[in-house]
């Protein structure tokens, strides 16, 4: 093998380098934004949160609702939900939140008289 054809030949090398630099970056781009949009750095936390909103009273209520709608009643009675409330968060049922003011009587009711919950 001539190594003179070899140094002589640059622009093959060079383009070969910057293609690997180019998708390194790449790389690197597309981690930091998939951590950014999934909030996973505390860096980027505070700034999502800020956009997302400190509570999730709203979709609470909305999984209650659709837990009513198709008549899951261990899930509607038994399991608890967190439900953030700007800086405090509570651990209800839903049957326990629809009587709280906080759901200002948004969530349908289901009957949890048969439902015997398994205490862990």
């Amino acid at each position: 093998m001539n190594l003179g054809k070899l140094v002589k030949n640059k622009s093959g090398l060079e383009l070969a380098v910057g293609t690997i630099v180019l998708i390194a970056l790449g790389v690197i781009i597309l981690i930091f934004l998939i951590l950014m949009l999934t909030g996973q750095t505390s860096f980027f936390e505070g700034i999502l949160n800020s956009f997302r909103g400190s509570t999730n009273v709203d979709a609470v209520i909305a999984g209650c609702n659709s837990l009513v709608s198709n008549e899951q009643f261990y899930s509607y009675c038994c399991e608890k939900k967190i439900i953030k409330t700007g800086k405090n968060s509570l651990e209800l049922t839903c049957d326990e939140f629809r009587q709280n003011p906080l759901s200002s009587g948004r969530i349908n009711e289901l009957s949890c008289a048969a439902v015997s919950c398994l205490q862990s």
